[in-house]
This record gives C-alpha cells, structure tokens and sequence, in this order.
C-alpha cells in the first residue's frame, strides 16, 4: 500500500501540493490530457526549480488566457492572495499561497522545465475564498500566505465565478476515474461548507471567486489525478501551520489565518509553528481536512522519495512543502 504523507510544518497551499507530487514523479502528461478533457478554460503549466533559503522545491506556474507570465505581483507576506486574483505561479508557499513571488519566486540558477500548462498563477496561494454574489467581487485581497502564491490575482477575475454546483456537476460529469471523482468533491465540498457558513448562505449558493477560479480548479483536480497516477491509497498529513497577521480581502481588513481557512481548519491538528503571513490557504487546509488522516509525525513505514513544492514568497524559512511517498 502506497502513503503519501504530506509534511504541512509551513504550510500548505494547492499549488504547491500539486508542485510536490509533481516532484514525486506523477505523470505530468497524463495529468494534463485529463484535465484538458474538462469542460474549463485552456490553459498551460511549467513547472521550475527554484531555491527557498538553499533548499531545492519545484514551483509550478499555471498560464490562462489574458495572463500575463511575467507578471507576478508582491502578495504580502503571506504568499496567498485572497483577494487580487494574479496569476498564480503556484510555487507553493514560497510560491504556493503565492506561487509566484514578486521577485520571481527563486529562479536563482534552475531549470526551467516547460510542460503543457504554465499557470503564471504567481498563486500566492489564491485562497480560495468565496464572494457572495451582490458583493464586491473584486477581491483586492493582497493576501499573500505564506506560501508562494503569488497570484498576483491581478486576474481580477477575468475567469468567471462558478457556484459550487456547478463545479461538482462538473466533476461528477466528467471523465475522471472514480477515485479522483471523489476525491476532488470531497475537497470542494469542504470548502464550499466553510464558505457557506461565513457567509450565511445555502452551500449551492456559494460563488467562489477563487476556488471557482481556472487556477483553483487546477490545484485541487490536479492534486487528487497525482495521487491516482502516484497510485496513493493512503493520505496523511502533519500539523498545520497555518500563521498570523493580516491580509486585505474585498470586503476589507482581515485576520491570518482567513476565515474559509479557520473554518475548514476546525477540528484539525495545528502546528506551533509561527510566521508573519498565511502559511496555508484554504485549499492547502481543504485537502488536510477532506482526504488525510493527521498524525505527529511520520508513521513507521519506508520512505521511497520525497517531493519538494515551493510557493512564491520569501521567508525567513523555506517556502517549502514536503510529501513522502512511503510504503509498507
């Protein structure tokens, strides 16, 4: 039986989940023929080494139509940006919660891999916040988690809301194994409830502005084929950091962690880690929270690798997220 087990000691953004299990060796190909079996907007990926406090991580970009590939703007210090949809260049936590770093996440003299979708996400984490439809959707969250997301989401949504039935109409609709079917949903499902209940409404009338969003959707159906093509029965997952401070989101001042991820966080095992800015985004806290089991550390099998995804942003710590593939 295969465990991946997810080391969230800084964090966790979707981005650079996504990065880590790229970095474990899933297929990148056959993950992008399936997701572009989707009924979403094109899109391209590339994935990068760069370096975060001398540790190597893999930084994944997403490019969508209207994005801009250079352009990554600075998230605050958390790395995601709940509100300004910029590109994500989902470098996770140091890139990841702002995937792409205002200063271009770490290029520091690594390769360039290119692949199919290139999501110049810059996602500092775009957390993955919902707008109440009739409110000010633009989001000048200038979050940044503390993980690279970098999304600049200078986006300013130029991709549209879509409702939380609609997205899962979608995944269950679609060509996706069974496995991945689930696995999404109940990752969406986790969100779509915490946003629900932030902002007092039904959860199928829950609009995300981020989570809806092409990069989000990417993150989250990206991350759950990695774990088929990894062929991962077993998730588990570390304490969560998840960081303080505050972030602007659009409906103004906010306290890190953010509300969707405070909410999707109850009840889960948090870290006594601390850094200034959001170390874990909604997403990063939803797939803890729908598909792993937590435990203090790693559990007594083999580690067979390890895969390094990295977010945007600098800290004085690696904006680093680890995944172990173990067996038994």
């Amino acid at each position: 039986m295969k465990t991946v087990y997810l080391d969230c000691s800084f964090g966790i953004a979707g981005d650079m989940a996504l990065a880590a299990l790229l970095d474990l060796g899933a297929d990148r190909d056959a993950i992008t023929a399936q997701l572009k079996e989707l009924p979403i907007d094109a899109f391209e990926w590339r994935t990068r080494n760069v370096m975060k406090c001398g540790m190597r991580g893999l930084h994944l970009d997403v490019i969508l139509p209207g994005d801009a590939p250079s352009a990554r703007a600075p998230h605050s210090e958390h790395g995601h940006e709940h509100a300004a949809h910029l590109p994500h260049s989902h470098a996770s936590h140091d890139d990841e919660a702002v995937h792409a770093d205002a200063d271009g996440g770490g290029d520091d003299g690594t390769h360039d891999h290119v692949h199919d979708h290139v999501h110049d996400h810059a996602h500092q984490h775009m957390h993955d916040h919902v707008h109440d439809h009739g409110q000010d959707h633009t989001h000048q969250h200038g979050h940044v988690h503390g993980q690279d997301h970098a999304h600049g989401h200078d986006h300013a949504h130029q991709h549209a809301h879509r409702s939380a039935k609609t997205i899962l109409a979608m995944i269950e609709a679609g060509p996706l194994p069974p496995r991945v079917q689930e696995r999404s949903r109940r990752i969406f499902q986790a969100i779509a409830a915490a946003e629900a209940k932030i902002h007092h409404m039904p959860v199928d009338e829950v609009h995300f502005h981020e989570v809806g969003a092409m990069d989000s959707i990417i993150d989250i159906i990206g991350f759950c084929l990695a774990l088929e093509s990894l062929q991962v029965d077993r998730i588990l997952a570390g304490p969560l950091a998840l960081g303080h401070g505050y972030v602007h989101m659009a409906h103004g001042l906010y306290p890190v962690p953010a509300p969707a991820t405070s909410e999707i966080a109850t009840g889960l095992l948090l870290s006594s880690f601390q850094a200034n800015g959001e170390l874990t985004t909604p997403t990063g806290a939803g797939i803890v929270k729908a598909l792993a089991v937590q435990s203090e550390g790693l559990p007594p099998d083999v580690i067979r690798k390890i895969g390094y995804g990295a977010g945007t942003k600098d800290f004085e710590h690696p904006n680093i997220m680890r995944a172990f593939l173990l067996e038994r």
